[in-house]
């Protein structure tokens, strides 16, 4: 396995594994790991800077730690009609990052909390689109 420091780059991760002991990302560089991609590191991930991005709609797996000193929208796990992305972090987790949910239309859906701390309150939209919450024990 090896390093990769990846910076001004577009990299589009297509083939089924690609293995790395670290990954630092920096500069203008984007990280697109596609719905058949999936990517393993072995350590830590570090997005560093503002101007770099990535989005899952393959996997991602990480031994180490997860850290994104940007904002939440430079780190995204995508979801639509046909995928969803997957993040396994074994390590810490430190800043924000976005995941989305694609729910298909005019149907119920269970929904919790994916992480400590948050509560389904936090699904409310202010009935727009039209919700219902209700908690059962």
């Amino acid at each position: 396995m090896n390093k990769i420091k990846v910076y001004n780059i577009l990299l589009l991760i297509l083939v089924p594994v690609l293995l790395f002991s670290q990954v630092r990302i920096s500069g203008t560089s984007e990280i697109r790991v596609l719905e058949e991609g999936e990517i393993r590191v072995a350590g830590n991930v570090n997005l560093e800077d503002t101007t770099s991005s990535v989005s899952l709609d393959g996997n991602m797996s990480i031994s180490g730690d997860l850290s994104n000193s940007a904002n939440a929208s430079n780190f995204i796990i995508e979801s639509d009609a046909s995928n969803t992305g997957s993040l396994i972090v074994e390590g810490a987790i430190i800043g924000d990052y976005r995941v989305e949910r694609y729910l298909t239309p005019s149907t119920w859906h269970f929904l919790s909390a994916s992480v400590d701390g948050l509560t389904t309150n936090s699904f409310y939209f202010n009935d727009n689109p039209l919700t219902w919450i209700s908690e059962y024990n």
